[in-house]
């Protein structure tokens, strides 16, 4: 629309919560009339949940930071929390008190037996495993990565004659 100024956009208003009161900020809110729209993790500075409440045309985010990145379920209040919870499981390393069992949104772990079945069938003397309980397939864009670094240069350094230092950040 040239010409013709537009209405501003409401302010969304943030509000901060510790995670001993999460679950109590959210049903004061539900009760307030406002609907639960998503949660999803976030960085900056300590990590931290983000709820985005809606209430007609307006927008509400309470934030919850932990630099333990763990806090209490809300899937009591609100169910549909349980795939975002879920996913800030899987993707950012949370654990949410009361929300079990804590399922992963898919399975990408491999079997102890596939492991025994593939280390079986290599040339090498030389094999060393690394069970990691908190990654999944792609372990080097996960939670525990830091640890497969340090294991990987380690072993090449110890095998095939690598620089000792560690690649991790």
């Amino acid at each position: 629309m040239i010409g013709q100024a537009r209405a501003a956009e409401p302010a969304i208003e943030q509000l901060a919560v510790v995670p001993e009161r999460w679950p109590g900020a959210i049903a004061a809110e539900l009760e307030a009339g406002w609907r639960f729209a998503g949660l999803h993790a976030v960085g900056g500075g300590a990590p931290g949940l983000r709820a985005v409440l809606r209430r007609g045309a307006e927008h509400r985010l309470l934030t919850c930071r932990s630099a333990a990145r763990r806090a209490p379920s809300l899937v009591h209040l609100v169910p549909a929390a349980g795939w975002d919870e879920r996913e800030a499981h899987d993707l950012h390393g949370w654990a949410f008190d009361g929300h079990e069992p804590l399922r992963p949104l898919a399975d990408h772990t491999v079997p102890m037996d596939d492991s025994l079945e593939l280390t079986g069938c290599l040339g090498s003397e030389v094999i060393e495993r690394l069970w990691l309980d908190k990654s999944f397939h792609i372990v080097t864009l996960d939670v525990e990565r830091d640890i497969v670094i340090d294991a990987a240069t380690r072993f090449l350094s110890q095998h095939a004659g690598w620089p000792a230092s560690s690649s991790s950040p």
